[in-house]
């Protein structure tokens, strides 16, 4: 045998062949059959998994299911880690399979064996731990284990694990004992780590097992492993010391007091207040200084969120600071506290909010004279608000993997100023994983197409894991206004922003058109995005501040009855709509907009707990963020190529931007071009109003479509002009196109401005393109024509002769090289000659 595992493994006495449960792909049938499975394994990474099974010796189960009619069960385990993990800064040996999934107490199977055939247990242990339980019970010790010290039950539920309750009932327990380990009553002394926080989680837990099992009416009895002992938990000790595990047994078990192995105390003859007193936590912080001064000593230490230190000259353990002080933080003259709010899903997100001196009262008017050592409520609060930190203002500084919370400065007078970060941390730890719905549903809102730019062939989810890495990765950068649009139900494209707030948290806030007009900003202003959910953004007011809002270096944050501050600007913004087409006004020259048309999700994948699956992913979903690899690179001020994020609904919303005269202009002048075979002609205001034939069209309104919408010139000047018009050969017996001479201010328009490209192509020749270009170059500077082509569009090139036998990549690099379609077919015909 080799690695952590299985070396493990062996330490233990793990048996493949006897230590065993039983697995069922679908527990829900009766006689489904079962395979046997050995309770511990390996994994592909060298953790040691343990397995978790009931008191009928099948394993639970959790269903990793990525559709509706797909079962995946896989047992549900727990790993001890090979190598410890760090979660919010503390080292973590052993954590569940997938978080979320349930608590389930760990029963060996000889206790198993008991309680299948109702055997008496006269005396059960429970410790914390798996392994321990498993190895307890092989050295012959009735044992279970719990999974933390703090988790007796699934959450909220009072009593004990049922799966426990049980054993205790059917085999006729008598006498219960709650065992931990050596270290129970170590405390380590670090500068700002709370020294009371240890001792008070295991006296709670204590206090937790004498209340949930109370009402069995067994003896109950606390034990802790000796703290001079070199074994840490009870599978240590006893394989440590093997001829000697009998003995240990029996100093756990028959003995009522303290051993050689054992400090032990009777809970039946103890008050809540002496067990507290037991750990140094009863309501006076001098017993716990005095249990823990030879570790402590003259050095300053936080016990329960204040701050002591012991005085020499008073012989008196000397108040420092109030620990409460550390939730409250004044900004400028007004009062705010950082805590957290439960979700719906059952997570814990942060939050900031004002709060007056008045609400600080409240939240400790209950709190108990000898925890603040005799000292009035008055002056308990005077010294809370004194403590209290204070900030010169708010700073917004978005921050994933380096969050700061404070930002200290110095002019250049030495003067200090400290500023509070507004940006809330994120309340997730990332964690190796697999993410299959995460995955699956970024492909199904940024699809599965490619897109080839600059040589390069990219995924159209690639595009999507990269927004998201950006938004985790570099929150600061600046982003397209990402909009998901589809006329049709359940698409996800509300979930996707749903599930975007579930990611960065407090962080991402949900807006309609008149929060985001309003003029208390403090919702969002300090936010890394805001969505809003079926828009409708008809107002020109409020499309401008959806720009400003993506584009503004500052931003205002202003709260009811605050004075306002001004802040750094990051805000991203993202919405959906059920408007495919008309939802927001874009020109074709806007390059903020990404617009992607969502499909609905097929229907075996909308299961009814598909979401809460997907956030569960969350952690693991940031791991994988950390280490993937970016497609893209940074190509504009919005990290994305306008080319790579143009989508045909873009074009759309485009298309439908136009005004009605607009519309009305294109298709009168698409008419007269194709009746007179001109790719550019010249037509004045009355001109147009005569192809229209509406009377009612004012030419004032013609010159505002033009001019403002089309982007056509006008010099002013008065001049001759050819105007066309049909007239019957009554020689050839035909209609002609007839030339007639006219005096006015005509607009020049080329089909460039009323063509879609392939209509360009299917009516003209490439020398009335060629002529067409020429036109424009002389009143544009450029060609409008061969401006309309991309890198989603390239394809239409190949309508064209000359370029049917080019690339893909050849013609992009046509698209980008060539300043008009003359050039570009130049430059083909005489690679095609050469080849």
């Amino acid at each position: 045998m080799s690695g952590y595992a299985q070396t493990r493994l062996k330490s233990i006495g793990f048996n493949p062949d006897t230590d065993y449960a039983f697995f069922k792909a679908n527990p829900d049938e009766p006689f489904g059959q079962a395979q046997k499975k050995p309770i511990f394994w390996a994994d592909d990474k060298d953790n040691l998994c343990i397995g978790v099974f009931g008191l009928d010796r099948e394993f639970i189960t959790v269903d990793l299911k990525a559709s509706r009619s797909k079962l995946d069960n896989k047992i549900f385990h727990f790993i001890r880690w090979s190598e410890p993990k760090i979660i919010d800064g503390e080292e973590k040996k052993i954590t569940p399979v997938v978080s979320g999934q349930g608590v389930y107490p760990y029963i060996p199977l000889s206790v198993v064996e008991k309680f299948k055939t109702k055997t008496k247990i006269n005396t059960l242990v429970i410790t914390e731990g798996q392994i321990k339980a498993y190895v307890g019970s092989k050295y012959g010790l009735d044992i279970v284990g719990i999974p933390g010290i703090q988790i007796w039950n699934a959450g909220g539920q009072s009593g004990i694990f049922q799966a426990i309750a049980n054993i205790i009932t059917t085999c006729q327990v008598e006498v219960l004992i709650y065992l931990s380990d050596a270290d129970t009553l170590a405390v380590e002394w670090k500068e700002g780590k709370d020294l009371g926080k240890r001792p008070q989680n295991f006296c709670n837990a204590v206090i937790q097992f004498k209340e949930r099992t109370r009402d069995f009416g067994c003896k109950q009895y606390y034990a802790h492993i000796n703290e001079k002992s070199l074994s840490k938990g009870i599978d240590d000790l006893l394989i440590d010391n093997k001829n000697e595990a009998a003995q240990i047994i029996n100093d756990l078990i028959a003995n009522t007091g303290s051993t050689t192995h054992f400090n032990k105390m009777d809970l039946g003859s103890k008050t809540i207040t002496k067990i507290k007193e037991y750990f140094g936590i009863d309501d006076d912080v001098k017993s716990f200084y005095n249990k823990y001064e030879h570790i402590i000593g003259l050095r300053p230490f936080v016990y329960l969120r204040g701050l002591y230190i012991w005085d020499e000259i008073t012989n008196k353990v000397k108040y420092e600071k109030c620990g409460e002080s550390a939730q409250f933080i004044m900004v400028d003259s007004t009062y705010f506290i950082n805590g957290g709010i439960p979700t719906k899903y059952g997570e814990v997100e942060n939050v900031l909010k004002p709060i007056k001196p008045a609400g600080i009262k409240g939240m400790f008017k209950n709190k108990s004279r000898a925890f603040i050592n005799e000292e009035s409520f008055k002056i308990f609060i005077g010294k809370l608000l004194y403590d209290i930190p204070y900030y010169n203002g708010f700073i917004n500084r978005p921050g994933h993997l380096d969050y700061k919370k404070e930002f200290v400065v110095h002019d250049k007078d030495g003067h200090e100023m400290k500023y509070y970060n507004k940006y809330l941390p994120l309340s997730h730890n990332p964690e190796e994983g697999d993410i299959p719905l995460s995955l699956d549903f970024i492909k199904h809102i940024f699809g599965t197409g490619t897109i080839t730019h600059n040589g390069k062939v990219y995924n159209e989810w690639d595009l999507g894991l990269d927004y998201l890495q950006l938004l985790y990765m570099d929150p600061c950068q600046m982003l397209p206004i990402l909009f998901l649009v589809s006329n049709e139900r359940g698409t996800g494209k509300t979930k996707f922003w749903e599930w975007v707030g579930a990611i960065f948290q407090g962080n991402v806030k949900p807006i309609n058109s008149h929060q985001l007009n309003g003029q208390f900003t403090s919702l969002f202003a300090s936010s890394l995005l805001v969505y809003i959910d079926e828009a409708f953004l008809d107002k020109k007011e409020t499309m401008e501040k959806l720009k400003s809002l993506v584009a503004s270096e500052k931003g205002k944050l202003e709260y009811k009855g605050v004075d306002s501050d001004i802040i750094d600007n990051f805000l991203k913004v993202g919405g959906s709509s059920n408007d495919e087409e008309s939802f927001v006004q874009i020109t074709d020259e806007e390059v903020r907009y990404w617009i992607r048309k969502i499909k609905p999700i097929p229907q075996e994948k909308q299961y009814k707990t598909w979401f809460t699956q997907l956030r569960k992913e969350i952690p693991a979903l940031l791991y994988y963020l950390e280490r993937r690899t970016m497609a893209t690179e940074y190509e504009h001020r919005q990290w994305f190529a306008p080319e790579l994020i143009k989508t045909e609904a873009l074009d759309a919303i485009v298309r439908e931007s136009r005004s009605s005269m607009e519309i009305t202009i294109e298709e009168v002048v698409r008419d007269y071009m194709s009746m007179h075979n001109k790719a550019v002609v010249q037509l004045s205001t009355p001109d147009l109003k005569e192809l229209i034939q509406e009377n009612t069209t004012k030419l004032s309104t013609l010159r505002w479509a033009l001019e403002q919408k089309m982007g056509l010139k006008n010099t002013g000047v008065n001049r001759e002009y050819e105007k066309y018009k049909m007239e019957y050969d009554n020689l050839e017996q035909v209609e002609k196109t007839v030339t007639v001479f006219k005096k006015s201010t005509p607009y020049t328009i080329t089909a460039s401005s009323v063509f879609s490209l392939e209509q360009i192509f299917d009516t003209f020749t490439n020398v009335q393109i060629f002529e067409m270009e020429k036109k424009e170059l002389h009143l544009y500077g450029k060609s409008l024509f061969w401006k309309k082509f991309n890198i989603r569009n390239k394809e239409i090139l190949r309508k064209v002769d000359v370029f049917k036998p080019r690339s893909n990549n050849a013609l992009e690099m046509l698209i980008k090289e060539c300043g008009t379609f003359q050039e570009a077919y130049q430059t083909t015909y005489e690679i095609n000659e050469n080849i």
